[in-house]
């Protein structure tokens, strides 16, 4: 299964296993919308399409979702076909037992879920779980260069 292929190659060097991809928003400015403008003003204060982007670690685009910018990373998340898609291979038992569980990473702009990782909240310093947060951030990172290739590009 690709899915599988795409999980054990993609973050296990960066200590994951059954990561599919790292997931994150970003604004695009947009010119003043003629209809229903107020849905597009984000919490920065300018007109915007926040896009919803999943990379894999070799910055390969796996899902984009645009929405409004006045919505926020975890509305996005709550009300997108990939949310129903993830959550399905997790209660998919052939699935489950046989490839193991499937996750996105995540900011903590986001819920943590039994599909998306978030960074630990307060971890205390040489902890295990400030190991994780810095694995996870490092992991994490190919959306963040994924958005600076991609306005460097398009120049937006």
């Amino acid at each position: 299964m690709e899915l599988v292929a795409a999980a054990h190659f993609s973050f296990q060097h960066f200590g994951f296993r059954g990561i599919l991809g790292a997931i994150d928003g970003t604004f695009f400015k947009i010119f003043t919308p003629a209809e229903h403008e107020e849905a597009y003003v984000n919490y920065k204060r300018y007109h915007a399409l926040n896009a919803q982007v999943v990379v894999n670690a070799q910055n390969r685009v796996l899902n984009i979702r645009i929405c409004s910018g006045s919505t926020n990373d975890r509305f996005v998340w709550k009300w997108s076909w990939l949310r129903r898609h993830m959550h399905n291979l997790r209660y998919n038992a052939d699935i489950f037992d046989n490839e193991g569980p499937f996750y996105l990473l995540a900011d903590g702009g986001y819920t943590q879920s039994r599909v998306l990782l978030i960074p630990v909240a307060d971890a205390v310093e040489n902890s295990p779980e400030a190991r994780y947060n810095q694995m996870q951030m490092t992991a994490r990172s190919k959306v963040e260069s994924f958005f600076g290739l991609w306005k460097g590009i398009w120049r937006i």
